[in-house]
C-alpha cells in the first residue's frame, strides 16, 4: 500500500497537484485497470487490462500493433547487407579533390538551420591532408547561440540520401584524423583542447542523435569512438556528423581518412 500511495496520492499532495492522485468526483480520470489485487501481490500491476487518460481510454491494441511492426522492421534491417563499398570501412580520404565517399551520398554541409536555428556551415577540399596526403575536408562554420543545442559541421549520409538508414552492424568503431585551423581571433573553438562534436543519427534513436565530444589542436590527431558509445549497434545508421556544438562562435576544422570499421 505504501508503494502504491508513493506512486499516486503522495506526490500529488506533496506537489500540490490537487486535480489528481485519487479516484474522486472532479479529479482527472487518469486510471490503470489491472487484473488482480496489487495490495496483496505488487507484480499484478503488470497485468494491465486498460488505461485511461483524462477519461479517454488509450488504444493499446493499435499501439502494440505499431510496436510489433517496428520490431519486425528492426529485425529485417539487421539482416540487410551493408551498402556496397563499405566493406573496407574507409568512408573518405578526399584524395580525389571532392567530398566523395566510397559508399552512400557523400558529405554535405549541415547546420541547425534545418531545426530553425541560425548556425551556418560550409565545406571544401583543402591540401595537404593528414600524413602529407593530397587532400582533406575543411569545415568552416558559425554556431549561433539561439538554440540550446546548436550545431554546425559536415554530414555523411551512408545511404542513397539522408535520412535513409543502412546496416553497418558489422562495424565497431568510428575513427578519423582532425585538426583545428581557425586562426582568426574571434574564433571560439581554436587551439589545443577546443571541444568539437561527433553525432550518429540512427532510426532507432528517433530525433535525438548519439553524441560524443572530442578535442582538437592545430596538429593532426586521430579520434576514435566505438559505435556503442552513441547508443546504437549500427544496424540502422542514417548519418555521421562531425563539427561543432555549443558554445556559440566561429570554428574551422579539417578532417581526413574517415572510417567506420
Amino acid at each position: 500500500m505504501e508503494a502504491l500511495t508513493a506512486a499516486t496520492a503522495a506526490p500529488a499532495k506533496a506537489f500540490h497537484l490537487d486535480d489528481r492522485g485519487v479516484i474522486a468526483s472532479g479529479k482527472r480520470a487518469d486510471l490503470v485497470l489491472v487484473k488482480g489485487d496489487p495490495t496483496r501481490d505488487i507484480t499484478e500491476t503488470r497485468d494491465i487490462v486498460a488505461v485511461w487518460k483524462l477519461g479517454v481510454e488509450d488504444d493499446r491494441a493499435t499501439y502494440r500493433a505499431a510496436r510489433d511492426k517496428e520490431r519486425a522492421a528492426d529485425e529485417a534491417a539487421k539482416k540487410t547487407p551493408g551498402p556496397a563499398g563499405s566493406e573496407s570501412g574507409l568512408v573518405s580520404d578526399f584524395e580525389d579533390g571532392t567530398p566523395h565517399a566510397n559508399f552512400g551520398a557523400g558529405w554535405q554541409a549541415s547546420a541547425d538551420n534545418i531545426m530553425g536555428g541560425k548556425s551556418t556551415a560550409e565545406i571544401k577540399i583543402a591540401s595537404p591532408g593528414a600524413h602529407g596526403s593530397k587532400g582533406a575536408l575543411e569545415i568552416d562554420g558559425v554556431v549561433d547561440g539561439g538554440l540550446a543545442y546548436g550545431f554546425s559541421g559536415a554530414m555523411f549520409a551512408p545511404g542513397a540520401q539522408f535520412p535513409s538508414p543502412v546496416n553497418l552492424s558489422s562495424k565497431k568503431t568510428v575513427k578519423f584524423w582532425v585538426r583545428a585551423i581557425c586562426a582568426s581571433s574571434d574564433c571560439t573553438a581554436s587551439g589545443d583542447k577546443a571541444s568539437y562534436r561527433v553525432m550518429i543519427f540512427a532510426q532507432s534513436l528517433g530525433m535525438t542523435p548519439g553524441m560524443r565530444d572530442f578535442t582538437a589542436g592545430t596538429e593532426w590527431k586521430e579520434v576514435e569512438f566505438p559505435l556503442a558509445a552513441f547508443g546504437t549497434d549500427g544496424h540502422d545508421v542514417m548519418g555521421l556528423f562531425i563539427g561543432a556544438g555549443t558554445p556559440a562562435g566561429k570554428f574551422a576544422l579539417q578532417i581526413d581518412d574517415v572510417r567506420i570499421q
